[in-house]
């Protein structure tokens, strides 16, 4: 069974090389609703090429962590299409869901095709021109749809392209000569390009890899868990239950509360001691217990018998049935949690999801950004394009716009021109330019020194190059209606020097020729009923009403933010930031800022607040008979429980699950005064 991360490598190849052109590309992705692997096994992608070209298929063995899943298929040459999408999904061989989608190639560009496998589409029949679903976005009406999907419905690829191993131009590269990295899979093979194969993977306990990869326990046996130890998938059983057929497939199936596996695999009750007390085969259930058929049940804590005879506590994914006070619930498995609260999805959480990032409910999503949270730790792993994080600081995600921020332009170090003669600095898609003032213009494409040529010149008369000579040798006219040549000057125009100016508005020749108008830091000078002033560029401002030094103050400054004056005061556990308004930017160690209050910075130490613990609005919540919780290293515990009942599974999502006094836990968890006759519990001791 091929791991789906060879699904990058396959290629719809279409003839030969074309030579030097922009790539086309279709990028198939594919998500799905179902529980994986519990109800998908397997998935299957079949692409077939136009005319006589053969079908590619590729198989895979879904997880969870690798959805969305991505196939890359390239063109090469030939026709664009149309192209026949195929992908199956099966559980133990069958087939459960069939999605179909026909779509050409764009030429030149990478586009998306969205192939959703849909519980609503499950047996969903449609007509031979239709399928069901919405295949090319999640938002779409759910339903029977053209198959065709059109140009204007496939958005175009903003990831990484080449996702087949190859460059543009060319067949798939070679690993062994060429290594592109990417995400680490466990597959044998180096796939980050760090000369180490499968470092991430500790296949001696790597439940999804144990082994080998691809080994995959048992997530959910009957009455039992899976664990991976030395390599070895190995069984479970929840308490009283055992694994006495030796058959993994059909997990712990016996009780050891029944008369046929009394206590154990090996002793059966008969004869006139019919009935299994705890461990004890006994003629008649002692006074405290109830019988059950063939078992001898306390109502409020036995599985099989929660509250009433026969009424047995269902098992559940990733959890064991749980019987308190004769009411079901469930005890989570190692490593496992049942955020949502639901019981029949079980304990669905490893706390590795987007939405359960190391805790229930800690989010793992950041501005612009693309993060994983398949370590149990948020990570970023990319940013959306023109954006990225500059600050290394994750909780501000990819801050950094480096298309449009000319102090981050194109890179993260790259800083366009401070106050520009004549202009303003902008970051135009990645690259330095010049919004020039009015009646100038960069003439000599250099950004360093500014527009350095003003339209109102001889030699630059309302244009780079243009010379006024001849019958026309003067140039005439004003910034406000634009610069031409002319033989003479114009009614109420200056003469200075082959430029017809107005002294009233003309910057250089401000109430007098050859008075030319400061031009102050972060600022434009202005001419008015010739006198000299200025004007600020964007998001600056003169609140010193000193214009030796212009606009010198900055709005996205820390100590002007939005107005002048406006200081951003240091906040505790933090450091701080303008975006128009201060805000804080990053916190320091294990505190964060949980209440959004600015002035009390990062208030909260999520290591110790059983508000917040382990991230902000995870709550220790008080459970099931819990007198009192505290939050330790960020994880919720139970600090002491409600007379007569103890925590005995350790879980803090059950509370005080156990009742103290009964034959089981008598004065403590698991202090067990036996079966049969004697095996009474009065007054906490097993002496009665």
């Amino acid at each position: 069974m091929t791991h789906w991360r060879t699904w990058l490598a396959l290629l719809l190849t279409l003839a030969f090389s074309c030579g030097e052109q922009e790539l086309t590309q279709l990028m198939v992705v594919v998500d799905t609703d179902f529980d994986l692997p519990e109800e998908l096994d397997e998935l299957t992608i079949t692409v077939t090429a136009p005319e006589d070209f053969s079908n590619n298929t590729a198989t895979a063995i879904p997880r969870e962590e690798d959805l969305p899943m991505r196939l890359a298929v390239v063109h090469r040459s030939g026709p664009l299409g149309p192209i026949q999408v195929k992908v199956d999904g099966f559980l133990g061989g069958l087939p459960q869901i069939q999605r179909r989608a026909e779509v050409f190639f764009v030429e030149g560009e990478v586009r998306v095709l969205r192939m959703d496998l849909l519980r609503s589409c499950q047996g969903v029949s449609c007509s031979g021109e239709e399928a069901c679903g919405a295949p090319t976005c999640t938002c779409g009406a759910e339903g029977c749809r053209p198959r065709r999907v059109t140009e204007d419905e496939l958005p175009v690829w903003e990831g990484p392209t080449r996702l087949d191993f190859g460059m543009p131009d060319m067949g798939p590269v070679d690993m062994n000569e060429e290594c592109v990295p990417v995400e680490e899979v466990c597959n044998g093979e180096d796939d980050d390009c760090d000369e180490s194969v499968d470092e991430t993977f500790d296949l001696m306990n790597d439940m999804r890899n144990c082994g080998s990869c691809g080994n995959l326990c048992d997530p959910s046996p009957t009455r039992g868990s899976s664990m991976c130890a030395s390599g070895e998938c190995t069984l479970v059983c929840d308490s009283g239950f055992r694994d006495c057929d030796d058959d993994a497939s059909t997990g712990c199936e016996a009780s050891l509360s029944s008369a046929a596996t009394c206590g154990s695999c090996e002793q059966t009750c008969s004869g006139t001691t019919p009935f299994c007390d705890i461990d004890t085969c006994v003629a008649e259930c002692p006074v405290g217990s109830t019988l059950c058929t063939d078992s001898c049940a306390d109502l409020d804590s036995a599985v099989r018998n929660c509250g009433t005879c026969g009424n047995e506590c269902n098992d559940a994914p990733n959890a064991s049935p749980l019987c308190t006070e004769g009411s079901c619930g469930l005890r989570c498995d190692t490593g496992f949690f049942n955020c949502d609260m639901a019981s029949a999805t079980g304990c669905e959480s490893n706390l590795r999801e987007q939405s359960n990032c190391g805790a229930c409910g800690v989010s793992c999503e950041a501005d612009f950004a693309m993060t994983s949270c398949a370590t149990g730790t948020c990570e970023l792993v990319g940013c959306s394009p023109g954006y990225e994080d500059c600050d290394g600081d994750l909780m501000n995600g990819c801050e950094s716009n480096l298309d449009g921020d000319p102090t981050t332009c194109g890179t993260c170090d790259t800083v366009c021109p401070v106050d520009p003669a004549n202009a303003t600095s902008v970051c135009d898609t990645g690259s330095c330019a010049l919004n020039c003032d009015a009646g100038y213009r960069d003439c000599n494409s250099d950004p360093s020194d500014g527009c350095e040529t003003f339209l109102g010149d001889v030699e630059s008369c309302n244009g780079c190059g243009i010379l006024c000579d001849g019958t026309t040798p003067v140039c005439s006219g004003s910034v406000a209606t634009g610069f031409a040549c002319s033989a003479d000057c114009a009614a109420g125009e200056v003469d200075c020097g082959d430029s017809c100016v107005d002294t009233s508005t003309d910057v250089r020749n401000c109430g007098a020729c050859d008075n030319v108008c400061p031009d102050p830091m972060r600022a434009s000078p202005t001419c008015a009923g010739g006198s000299c002033g200025f004007t600020c560029d964007m998001g600056f401002e003169d609140c010193d009403g000193d214009a030796a030094n212009g606009c010198e103050a900055d709005f996205s400054s820390t100590s002007d933010c939005g107005s002048c004056g406006n200081v951003c005061d240091p906040v505790p556990n933090g450091t701080v930031a303008c975006n128009g308004t201060c805000e804080i930017a990053t916190c320091s160690g294990t505190n964060r800022d949980c209440d959004g209050t600015y002035d009390n910075g990062c208030e909260t130490d999520i290591t110790s607040d059983t508000a917040n613990c382990g991230g902000c609005g995870v709550t220790c919540m008080v459970g099931n008979r819990v007198g009192a919780v505290s939050c330790v290293d960020g994880s919720c515990v139970i600090d002491d429980c409600d007379a007569g009942f103890a925590d005995c599974d350790g879980d803090f999502a059950t509370g005080c699950e156990q009742r103290l006094g009964t034959r089981d836990h008598c004065s403590e968890c698991f202090d067990s005064c036996g079966g049969g006759a004697t095996g009474r519990c009065c007054d906490g001791s097993c002496s009665c």
